[in-house]
């Protein structure tokens, strides 16, 4: 499998996470996490922190495409979207495996979610 094949297959599952994540404020309540681990409050720091960046770059991205009809400069792209999307998560100090793992939790934790949320929209706002 070649390392486009893998960056793509990453963007994918990462780009479903952070979906349904954002999904999850539909719901009114969150059943609780029996089996996990419970998130540190500096994993949920870290986790809300590459998520807000992960929001812009994909705004950004979202608009950048939406100004080029040139395919091979879509794809591209879409190449530097999951590039920096990675490094995003990264830079926090996190696997991509503790990020999607994170998450997970958020979406079964109501109380976790929501500081999450406030973490989240703390960042973005600044």
């Amino acid at each position: 499998m070649s390392k486009t094949t893998l960056t793509g297959a990453f963007f994918t599952a990462l780009l479903m996470v952070v979906m349904a994540a954002s999904l999850a404020c539909a719901q009114s309540q969150a059943l609780p996490s029996e089996t996990a681990p419970s998130v540190t409050q500096e994993e949920l720091h870290r986790a809300a922190m590459a998520y807000a960046n992960i929001t812009e770059i994909r705004e950004d991205i979202k608009q950048r495409l939406a100004n080029t009809a040139d395919q091979n400069e879509k794809y591209s792209l879409k190449e530097e979207a999951n590039r920096r999307m990675i490094e995003a998560v990264e830079e926090q100090g996190l696997s991509a495996g503790q990020y999607t793992e994170i998450l997970k939790q958020i979406q079964s934790d109501k109380n976790l979610y929501d500081r999450f949320m406030q973490m989240v929209s703390q960042r973005i706002n600044n």
